[in-house]
């Protein structure tokens, strides 16, 4: 969750994060969905720890994608 009129700078400071692959704006319980790559575990702990840290993010749900069922 991002705080109230925080997206906008929520999004400055993502922009630089490279793990952060993709950002996106959602509809629904949560604001945005930032899609992030690493290459290990320990890698995607580190970049989840740097999201964390930003001002502005109010909570985080992680989810790890297992496989790919249709990509068009």
């Amino acid at each position: 969750a991002v705080a109230p009129q925080q997206q906008a700078a929520v999004e400055r400071k993502l922009r630089p994060i490279t793990a952060v692959r993709k950002l996106l704006s959602v509809s629904g319980s949560y604001d945005l969905v930032a899609i992030v790559e690493a290459d290990s575990p320990q890698g995607l702990d580190d970049a989840l720890d740097e999201l964390r840290r930003c001002s502005g993010i109010r909570r985080t749900v992680t989810a790890i994608v297992l496989s790919s069922r249709i990509d068009r």
